[in-house]
């Protein structure tokens, strides 16, 4: 029978450090990827109610439409789940080399209105998509709707 050399010990050791480097570089990694037009991609993102944060951030896959909405579909559990977002604003103060893009979910209305952290590295393709997608909602939404001009343009019915 061999008795451990203290030689082995360091070897454990070692294989104990390093697994636990790795284990640290990919839980901190943030997954990215982006279709060529920009219209897919990969992100971290975390529900907001409120000013509160729900759960943890989740790997999460992002459609944008034609139309602007996003499809957003996380893994949760062993199941996916498909929700439909609005983008609605871009932080301004982001971390370090990410940019955070607020959404805005489309569903049924509930007491609480439910918003989408999308957290995206500055570098990439869907940065463009995404500020385009709100320079026309503010535009949509600094319009007036047709038929609505201010009281004053009106003239005196009397």
């Amino acid at each position: 029978m061999r008795h451990a050399v203290p030689l082995d010990y360091v070897w454990i050791a070692l294989i104990i450090v390093v697994m636990s480097g790795m284990w640290w570089v990919a839980y901190r990694m943030e997954p990215h990827w982006v279709s060529r037009d920009g219209t897919r991609f990969l992100c971290t993102a975390q529900e907001l109610e409120g000013a509160n944060a729900v759960g943890h951030p989740r790997e999460t896959r992002v459609l944008i439409t034609h139309d602007g909405a996003l499809y957003v579909t996380q893994k949760r559990m062993m199941r996916r789940h498909t929700t439909m977002w609005t983008l609605v604003a871009k932080a301004p103060a982001a971390p370090r080399k990410m940019q955070v893009y607020v959404a805005k979910h489309r569903g049924a209305g509930s007491a609480i209105e439910s918003h989408l952290a999308i957290r995206i590295p500055t570098k990439s393709r869907c940065i463009a998509i995404l500020d385009d997608l709100l320079a026309k909602a503010e535009i949509t939404a600094s319009r007036p709707a047709p038929g609505t001009a201010a009281t004053e343009d009106q003239p005196d019915q009397g």
